[in-house]
């Protein structure tokens, strides 16, 4: 569950441990991945708060690069790729 005041600039993520304490992989859930993250972006693009887009994003040591474009156009490939970003 999840609560928010209206500008969503504050809000509090509460989170539900499994009675084992883990997931089946022995990690606890990220609350924030689908649907919430989605939910919010959308809330905060609604009010004209946000940018959307399709990117590939990587550190390479301090420096980051962030490659944006439709998807399959290699832009996850171009990220695994450190020695392209260099040239």
């Amino acid at each position: 569950m999840a609560v928010f005041d209206n500008d969503f600039r504050h809000g509090e993520v509460y989170s539900r441990i499994p009675e084992s304490g883990t997931s089946p992989d022995g990690l606890l859930g990220n609350p924030l991945e689908y649907p919430l993250a989605e939910v919010l972006m959308i809330c905060l693009l609604a009010q004209e708060r946000g940018l959307l887009f399709h990117a590939c994003g990587i550190d390479d040591n301090g420096r980051g690069y962030l490659f944006a474009g439709n998807s399959t156009h290699g832009k996850s490939t171009m990220g695994r790729n450190r020695d392209a970003v260099h040239t």
